[in-house]
């Protein structure tokens, strides 16, 4: 006699958020109420931002090649693949455009295309709410 096996269901491309509505509503609600009791994985750990020149010195010493990388990461603190990753970036980028840091670029190296695209945008907006202020104050008049 064979044994039937229950078909299991794999996770599909849109995400576990889909999978879950498939699911019968009383385990949605349980599972609502677990990942809420769970909150963020890990709520001590904090991330550590390092700056650009730290970044350099560690790559310089994986380059350097006379320390394994695992030894490297180990002394500074940070994943070996974390020296890799800062390795490939200065590579690509180059050093005066690695590290920059999260924000927008200087104006100064926008091109004058991007500028004009970025003013574009900017009196767009503002065409739109022109147009919105408009429209409510003409409700106003008699």
């Amino acid at each position: 006699m064979e044994k039937t096996r229950k078909k299991s269901r794999a996770i599909k491309p849109g995400g576990v958020d889909e999978y879950i509505a498939e699911l019968p509503r009383e385990i949605q609600v349980k599972l609502r109420d677990m990942r809420a009791a769970v909150g963020k994985v890990n709520p001590g750990r904090k991330r550590v931002r390092f700056s650009k020149e730290f970044k350099l010195e560690a790559v310089r010493l994986l380059e350097q090649g006379q320390k394994p990388a695992s030894q490297i990461a180990l002394e500074l603190g940070v994943a070996r693949n974390q020296l890799y990753k800062w390795q490939e970036e200065l590579k690509t980028k180059g050093e005066g455009n690695a590290f920059r840091g999260p924000g927008a670029k200087p104006l100064s190296e926008y091109s004058e295309l991007e500028m004009l695209r970025r003013e574009n945008k900017r009196l767009a907006q503002e065409n739109e709410i022109l147009k919105k202020a408009a429209v409510y104050f003409a409700k106003e008049l008699p």
